[in-house]
C-alpha cells in the first residue's frame, strides 16, 4: 500500500501542477468568480472553485490510477462505466454538501449537471492520455523484446556456424592427413581445393547470406575432394539447371552431402551413386539428395541426424520458422533427404 502511494505521488509531476493551475485560471475561477454591485472583489467567492477543483482532481486521479488499470485495461468495459458513473455521483454529492455549507444556499440542478458534464469531459481526456501512454510504453516494450529476440537469434546462429565450420573442416583435414601419409601426388591438389573451401568458409560465410553460385562452387569442390580421397568410381549427378541468381544462408547443404559420403558411400554399396538436385528462385529453395547405401549401414538418426544435420535444423528454425520442411527417407538401398524452404530470397 505504501509503495502504491509513493508511485501515485511520483506520477504527479510538474505537468500535472501546470494542468490544474491552468484549469483554475481559465475555467474554474471564471465560473465561480463574482463581483458585487460596487465591483469589489470578493475572494470568498473563490473557495467553492478551489473545493470543486479538489473533487475534480480526486475523481480524475481515481479513474487514472484505479479504474482504468483495474477495469478498462482489462476490457471490463461495462463494469468500468458503472464505477465511473457511481464515482461521479459520489463526488457531486460531497461537493453539493460543501457548496451549501460555504454559500448557505443549495447547489442548483443546472450547476450540478454542468459540473457532472465537466467531470466526464476531464475523465475522457485523461483516460485517452492514460491509454495512449500505456500503448506507447507497451509498443516500446514489444520493440525491445523483438530486439532482444533478434540479438538472441543472431547469437545462436553464430554459435551454430561456429559448430558447423570446424565440423566440416575436421573431415576434410582428415582426408589430407590420409593422403599425406601415403605421400600421394594428389596431396597438392587436395590442399589447393581445401584452400578454396577455407576461403569460402572463413570469408564468404561471415555474411548472413552468400550468392548461391558460391555455395554451388563450394559443393563441387567438396565433392572433388571426396572423390580423390575415396579413389573409387562414384557416379555423382549434380543438377543445378534451375538455379536463379539469389542469395541464401551459407553452408545449408554441406551436412547432407557429408552424410551421403560418410554414411552412404563409405558403407560400400554395390553401386556407388549420389544424386543432387537444387532448384532455387526468389520465392523458394528446394534441395534433394539421394545416395546408395550398403548392407552394413550407419545412417544418421532420422529424428535429429548427426551434429551437422542437427545444426541445419536449428538454423532453419531460426531463419525460416514455419516456412520449411525437412524429410529423411530410408528405402533400404537408398537414403534420401528433401529440404524445401518457402521464403523471399534476395538477388545476387
Amino acid at each position: 500500500m505504501k509503495s502504491k502511494i509513493i508511485r501515485i505521488l511520483s506520477g504527479l509531476t510538474i505537468w500535472h501542477v501546470v494542468f490544474w493551475l491552468t484549469n483554475l485560471a481559465l475555467f474554474t475561477f471564471p465560473f465561480f468568480l463574482k463581483y458585487n454591485q460596487e465591483g469589489v472583489f470578493q475572494p470568498e467567492k473563490l473557495y467553492p472553485g478551489l473545493i470543486y477543483t479538489f473533487y475534480l482532481a480526486v475523481i480524475v486521479y481515481f479513474n487514472y490510477f484505479v479504474l482504468i488499470p483495474r477495469f478498462a485495461a482489462k476490457k471490463k468495459v461495462g463494469l468500468y462505466f458503472v464505477t465511473v458513473t457511481v464515482s461521479v455521483l459520489i463526488v457531486n454529492f460531497f461537493f453539493a454538501i460543501s457548496f451549501t455549507a460555504i454559500n448557505n444556499i443549495p447547489l442548483s440542478l443546472v450547476n450540478a449537471f454542468s459540473f457532472s458534464v465537466l467531470e466526464v469531459v476531464y475523465i475522457i481526456i485523461t483516460s485517452f492520455f492514460k491509454l495512449f501512454k500505456e500503448w506507447i510504453e507497451d509498443r516500446g516494450l514489444q520493440l525491445k523484446i523483438k530486439e532482444i529476440e533478434k540479438q538472441k537469434a543472431e547469437a545462436e546462429l553464430l554459435a551454430l556456424k561456429a559448430q558447423l565450420n570446424p565440423h566440416f573442416l575436421f573431415n576434410v583435414l582428415n582426408n589430407i592427413y590420409s593422403h599425406s601419409l601415403h605421400q600421394s601426388e594428389l596431396t597438392p591438389t587436395i590442399v589447393l581445393k581445401l584452400s578454396e573451401l577455407m576461403s569460402y568458409v572463413l570469408y564468404d560465410c561471415r555474411s548472413n547470406q552468400v550468392p548461391i553460385s558460391r555455395e554451388v562452387e563450394f559443393i563441387k569442390n567438396y565433392i572433388e575432394l571426396e572423390k580423390i580421397r575415396l579413389e573409387e568410381k562414384i557416379e555423382i549427378d549434380i543438377n543445378t539447371d534451375q538455379v536463379r541468381n539469389i542469395k541464401i544462408p551459407p553452408l545449408l547443404f554441406v551436412p547432407f552431402i557429408e552424410n551421403a559420403f560418410k554414411h552412404g558411400i563409405n558403407s560400400q554399396p554395390k553401386k556407388k551413386q549420389i544424386q543432387i538436385e537444387l532448384v532455387a528462385n526468389e520465392n523458394s529453395l528446394i534441395f534433394r539428395i539421394t545416395n546408395t547405401v550398403g548392407e552394413v549401414k550407419e545412417i544418421v538418426n532420422k529424428k535429429t541426424g548427426g551434429i551437422g544435420i542437427e545444426n541445419v535444423k536449428k538454423r532453419l528454425e531460426l531463419l525460416f520458422p514455419d516456412r520449411y520442411s525437412l524429410h529423411v527417407l530410408d528405402k533400404g538401398s537408398e537414403f534420401r533427404v528433401s529440404m524445401i524452404i518457402h521464403s523471399k530470397f534476395g538477388n545476387q
